[in-house]
């Protein structure tokens, strides 16, 4: 399984297939989408922390790409998770940072 984010926000890959969104401190209603692109793998499923965290996942020929923000409307601390489940194994997207 190959990852590749598209995105200007500081993103941290940690151990095995799991990133860190780390959007910092950010204006309410800030855009906080990131995409990844996602190849050499099947999409199964996916799960969140709350509802705050949207994803939205788009099959391609070979893998699918994801599409993930989170509500910037609501004030406070981000401290949010998404894991998509595939063929190959899980990938926990943690979103983290502050919402002023």
């Amino acid at each position: 399984m190959k990852i590749e984010i598209k995105s200007p926000i500081v993103t941290e890959k940690i151990k095995n297939q799991n990133y860190i969104i780390n959007y910092g401190t950010i204006k309410k209603g800030s855009k906080t989408n990131i995409e990844f692109i996602f190849t050499d793998c099947v999409y199964h499923t996916h799960t969140k922390t709350c509802g705050c965290t949207h994803p939205s996942i788009t099959i391609t020929n070979d893998g699918f790409d994801l599409s993930i923000s989170y509500d910037s409307n609501k004030v406070g601390t981000i401290n949010q998770s998404t894991t998509i489940t595939t063929d190959k194994g899980k990938v926990k997207i943690e979103l983290k940072g502050l919402v002023q």
